[in-house]
């Protein structure tokens, strides 16, 4: 085994980045659990074409929530000091901002539904609109946590709302069992988490306060976030809406099974890296000094990432197609793609939030404009072949594409050694391209979907079990044990 360096300060900041991923992992993946039970129970209570609508309405809300001021939960991490002032001025201004943005929503709920052609979406969307001023302030407590390192604590009382939330919003179909109950859960959750994080502060933070000339720095660097928030869902938003206006509202169901069963716990789970990563990496943070944090705890979200995509690739389908019973079987094909577009921001995600950390708004333009060509191109092909997977494709191509421009800007920055990076996760992109093979000979067998499972699982299995065992001698082991992770110690 190579030799280990002494822990130093960086190491034990290192450490801190890394207790709080794994809270927000844990905390993600007992989520998803109840989720995929909630999904199981919801997808065979609402019909497709009711997904549909709930898709539309999230993109909606998603869209116009980037002006809702949840940015300022940013600015609030980022703050290299504490100020009670300006934490009360920034959830003054996430009440207002949150305010104006929910009741626009409401206001333009018909308009969006019109143009993608998905009336029933409005009253999805004007039920989910609700809930965007508690995203923005619940934001800016969850930044006043994160930045005196509790990011644990955000994380459980985040979870603890979203299974409250889950349980109202089952509740609610149950009893009315109509499009517009969908959207239940999601408020519901926000008014939990909301309360919960507020618990967890002196009631002096917690009193309004007018904003003053001293909140223009947080201020600012919430609108240039939210500008570029607003391109990111942009791109995004696209692609679905091709989905939607083209091929029709049942399929835009199947792509919103598909992600929300796969695609959105992988990307909880980067968001908690990204949440814990974001406040260390601000200018002058305790991991921004360390020359090889970042490096490091790239290669570790790498090994991860790479084995989790290359085996859920081959999985995902017979998974979901079990979760959600035989009239979901549009989304098999759908499936794959969803592993990987949730898989793939484990990579770029900590780049480009540690990029916006240190104020490089301009830099991670580069990200986009690899991004946004290849997802109209997907929404493109959706529309002249009537193809939902080609949308979903096109985002998985731009978001690898975002990703490799990432790599490419942190490494002239300086903040990632990309020669360290690269050798770090060379093997494993060897080990998992053999076992990938394997598994796609298996996928193409003429084997029922029960035996093709079993015999993915086993060489799923087997090529974990092989990793474990030789753990130590790779660059993964040599890190894991620097910082001290479970079963490196």
């Amino acid at each position: 085994m190579p030799d280990v360096p002494a822990p130093t300060q960086e190491h034990s900041n290192s450490r801190r980045v890394l207790r709080g991923f794994v809270a927000m992992t844990a905390s993600s993946f007992a989520v998803m659990g109840v989720q995929l039970g909630y999904a199981a129970i919801t997808s065979r209570l609402l019909p497709p074409s009711a997904f549909g609508a709930y898709a539309v309405a999230l993109s909606g809300v998603g869209f116009i929530g980037m002006l809702s001021g949840s940015s300022l939960g940013l600015a609030a991490a980022r703050r290299d000091h504490e100020s009670v002032q300006l934490d009360r001025s920034l959830l003054t201004l996430a009440l207002i901002w949150g305010c104006a943005t929910g009741l626009a929503a409401i206001l333009l709920a018909p308009l969006w539904g019109r143009i993608w052609g998905v009336p029933e979406s409005t009253r999805v969307t004007q039920v989910l609109a609700l809930g965007i001023p508690l995203s923005a302030v619940s934001a800016v407590l969850a930044g006043i946590l994160r930045r005196g390192g509790r990011t644990s604590a955000v994380a459980g009382r985040t979870a603890l709302g979203q299974l409250a939330g889950m349980a109202v919003g089952l509740s609610t179909i149950l009893s009315v069992r109509t499009p517009w109950s969908l959207g239940v859960a999601s408020v519901a959750a926000l008014m939990v988490t909301t309360v919960l994080l507020s618990a967890c502060l002196p009631h002096d933070r917690l009193k309004p306060a007018r904003p003053t000339s001293n909140s223009i720095n947080d201020s600012l660097y919430a609108v240039k976030f939210a500008g570029m928030n607003l391109i990111r869902q942009g791109a995004m938003t696209f692609p679905l809406w091709s989905v939607g206006k083209f091929v029709g509202a049942d399929a835009l169901g199947a792509v919103n099974r598909a992600t929300t069963l796969v695609t959105v716990p992988l990307e909880t789970a980067t968001r908690g890296l990204s949440y814990s990563l974001f406040p260390e990496m601000r200018p002058g943070g305790p991991a921004s000094r360390s020359p090889t944090a970042l490096t490091d705890l790239m290669i570790l979200v790498t090994w991860a990432a790479v084995i989790l995509g290359g085996t859920g690739y081959f999985l995902a389908a017979p998974v979901v197609l079990l979760v959600l019973g035989s009239q979901w079987t549009a989304i098999a094909p759908l499936a794959g793609w969803a592993v990987l577009l949730g898989v793939i921001p484990a990579i770029g995600t900590p780049l480009g939030s540690t990029l916006e950390a240190l104020g490089h708004f301009k830099l991670t333009l580069w990200g986009f404009a690899a991004y946004v060509p290849a997802a109209l191109a997907g929404a493109v092909v959706t529309w002249a072949f009537d193809r939902p997977v080609a949308a979903l494709i096109g985002l998985v191509i731009a978001t690898a594409l975002q990703t490799m421009a990432f790599l490419v800007v942190a490494s002239r920055l300086g903040i990632l050694a990309i020669r360290d990076y690269l050798a770090g996760v060379r093997g494993v992109l060897l080990t998992q391209t053999a076992f990938s093979c394997a598994l796609a000979g298996i996928s193409m067998s003429n084997v029922d979907d029960a035996q093709r499972f079993v015999w993915a699982c086993g060489v799923a299995f087997l090529e974990l079990a092989l990793l474990w065992t030789f753990r130590r001698r790779t660059q993964f082991g040599r890190v894991a044990t620097t910082y001290a992770l479970p079963g490196f110690r």
